[in-house]
């Protein structure tokens, strides 16, 4: 059972998803293996429950451009539009305003905050909390992702 265990924590890991070992442990224990039960509870689930630690400590204080080379899987904790005030209702309505969008991401251990200058599907002011995001190989530039469809 404990190399099935870590062929399922490899494969999510494969996907951007690094599992609790604890956490992986007593979700089976109700869901058996079933990989599709265990991907709905992460979804519906804080990543502070079962995520490992992937965000490096020094990655916000880092003011290098590079590239965050792998697979990671998010949760979105806040949302906001910069080009707007936010005592006025413009973050609200879409056609006030352009959008540059700054959402705050986590991996239920540190926060990183990640800009969205280009239109990506799903991702808008009304998406909600706790909405989990993949993000592959992404340019980071003084401690923020930049976020494109690619």
């Amino acid at each position: 059972c404990l190399s099935s265990m870590a062929s399922t924590s490899s494969q999510f890991a494969n996907k951007g998803l690094y599992l609790r070992q604890d956490w992986l442990s007593s979700c089976t224990e109700r869901t058996g293996l079933n990989e599709l039960d265990i991907f709905e509870q992460l979804l519906c689930t804080d990543m502070r429950d079962w995520s490992k630690a992937v965000i490096p400590t020094n990655f916000a204080t880092s003011h290098e451009r590079r590239e965050w080379n792998g697979v990671y899987v998010l949760q979105m904790q806040a949302i906001i539009n910069l080009c707007a005030a936010k005592f006025e209702d413009k973050n609200i309505d879409l056609a006030v305003n352009p959008q540059l969008l700054r959402l705050t991401l986590t991996d239920g251990h540190h926060i990183i905050y990640a800009l969205l200058y280009q239109p990506i599907q799903g991702l808008h002011l009304s998406t909600p909390t706790g909405t989990k995001i993949a993000v592959h190989n992404v340019f980071v530039r003084r401690g923020y992702l930049m976020l494109t469809v690619s």
